[in-house]
């Protein structure tokens, strides 16, 4: 065997597909309710997970060892299956093959998937007759079986099944390390750098007309690969919340030679600038300020009325405050004006717009950073109608505001940083290194113990919404098909580029 195409699939849906086929000795067949056996299953997911872990650090890493590069295909599932790149990808497939004389043309490529779909090897079960896998993967086992796949699942884009955290897991540190450790001795950064490379050519060709300048998508991909390179299981924080503020809590203002041109942080409503900024001031120690004079921001954060060299980022939102007009000085902002403050270094925090566009809209019908919609107040026409404004101003911001920064600032005085990378417990100490790295408040860098410190400090109740979703409106209930499908017309050229998808499980071809 000369050529290689790696398939590869999150390991939790691949592990409870795998253990149906098993069980049922059946591609097709679920597990019926009264048939399923707990310890069985648990038993049977964590030798998988072992199994998927050996996959990566001896098979796959044989393959990258013994063949040529050129010669190795690696392939997401999720690729597939996604209508808005699964084009794209077969085609990859087939040119990676070449067993015709001509390229395969696109009406064949769609056909492939009609015809694919008669054979007997789709899983659809009824899900009151059937185990499913919101049944089966409980947060014990979710957690057990993390263990195994942090490390060789985080640098491929896989996360943590549903909505746990698996904190604990950061405590096992002898075990994952000792993983991670196999795992950076192979060739895991060339394996990862191509998985990389072949899913962005994937994007890229699936939407020729893409809003998105191939520079910005190559500088987000080179950001985001270094948080992925430096995800390490820190030793667990053994200090507490007070013990933290006793330790890193006093902020200051830059003063003297201290003072410098702020960075601006861009970013779209509903994105997490408020927490960022308290993880920017708690991380560094020095404030930060803002376009606005947010009132309910000022007792938490005394550099929001602050636009000036004194403070270390500046808060401003694409389309609110357009690019030009900041980087031309025709904003007219009083404040900033005073300050005297030129721009030439910016982040950019972007988050799935789906979570963005809904978090900022509970926050303009509630006048607070941290409510929800209760149920009888929540309009649904006003919703939609708002929905449908927001994703295309979402799209307006990567075409012309995130475009004018490429355009104006050098490169280096870029970073674009997810708000996803900064909530994942595995990549949140390396993002917000990134951040602190590229802002150079302090002389020496920030120590680690510092940084996880900083996300307990800034763990502020007026600033997150945490609500009950017996009285408040939810994300499941607002988000319908049509809705989501409304949306996704101006989100998808500028979405999937940076790796956002559809919300949910609608298809909306």
């Amino acid at each position: 065997m000369q050529r290689a195409i790696l398939l590869i699939r999150n390991p939790f849906d691949a592990i409870w597909s795998e253990y149906q086929r098993v069980f049922t000795r059946s591609h097709v067949q679920g597990i019926v309710r009264e048939k399923f056996l707990v310890s069985g299953w648990h038993k049977d997911a964590l030798r998988k997970t072992e199994w998927y872990r050996k996959l990566w650090l001896e098979e796959y890493n044989g393959i990258f060892t013994h063949l040529k590069p050129e010669n190795i295909l690696i392939i997401r599932y999720e690729d597939l299956k996604d209508t808005h790149t699964r084009i794209a990808v077969l085609r990859l497939i087939t040119n990676f093959l070449k067993l015709n004389e001509e390229p395969e043309s696109t009406e064949r490529l769609q056909c492939a998937f009609q015809l694919a779909e008669q054979g007997k090897v789709h899983r659809a079960v009824n899900d009151s007759e059937y185990m499913s896998k919101e049944e089966v993967y409980t947060e014990e086992i979710v957690c057990k079986m993390w263990r195994n796949l942090a490390a060789v699942s985080i640098p491929f884009g896989y996360g943590i099944w549903g909505n746990f955290s698996c904190s604990d897991v950061n405590k096992a540190v002898d075990k994952v390390q000792s993983t991670r450790t196999d795992f950076s001795n192979s060739k895991s950064t060339e394996i990862s750098g191509r998985v990389h490379y072949q899913v962005n050519r994937i994007e890229r060709s699936m939407s020729p007309d893409s809003v998105i300048d191939s520079l910005i998508t190559t500088h987000f991909e080179s950001n985001r690969s270094w948080i992925i390179s430096h995800v390490e299981e820190e030793l667990s924080l053994t200090l507490s919340h007070e013990q933290c503020k006793i330790k890193f809590g006093e902020r200051h203002f830059l003063t003297g030679d201290q003072r410098r041109s702020p960075a601006l942080l861009y970013t779209f409503p509903g994105s997490g600038n408020t927490w960022c900024r308290l993880l920017i001031e708690s991380a560094t120690g020095i404030h930060s300020g803002s376009w606005f004079n947010d009132g309910a921001l000022k007792k938490i954060m005394p550099g929001e009325k602050y636009c000036n060299h004194e403070v270390s980022v500046v808060k401003a939102h694409p389309n609110w405050q357009r690019f030009d007009d900041i980087h031309y000085h025709k904003h007219r902002n009083k404040k900033c004006e005073e300050g005297n403050v030129t721009f030439n270094k910016a982040i950019l925090l972007i988050r799935n717009p789906y979570d963005a566009i809904w978090s900022e809209h509970q926050r303009k019908v509630c006048e607070n950073h941290a409510k929800g919609i209760l149920r009888e107040k929540f309009n649904r026409k006003r919703w939609e109608d708002e929905a449908n404004i927001l994703s295309s101003l979402y799209r307006t911001m990567w075409q012309i505001e995130y475009k004018g920064v490429f355009t104006h600032f050098k490169q280096e005085n870029i970073l674009i940083i997810r708000y996803e990378d900064l909530k994942n417990t595995h990549t949140s100490v390396p993002a917000l290194r990134l951040i602190t790295n590229f802002l150079k408040l302090n002389e020496e860098p920030e120590s680690t113990e510092r940084l996880q410190c900083a996300f307990q400090m800034a763990d502020v109740e007026k600033v997150h919404r945490a609500v009950n979703q017996s009285e408040y409106m939810s994300k499941e209930e607002v988000y319908t098909e049509e809705i989501v499908c409304k949306m996704w017309r101006n989100l998808a050229a500028v979405s999937i580029p940076i790796g956002y998808r559809i919300w949910g499980n609608f298809s909306c071809e």
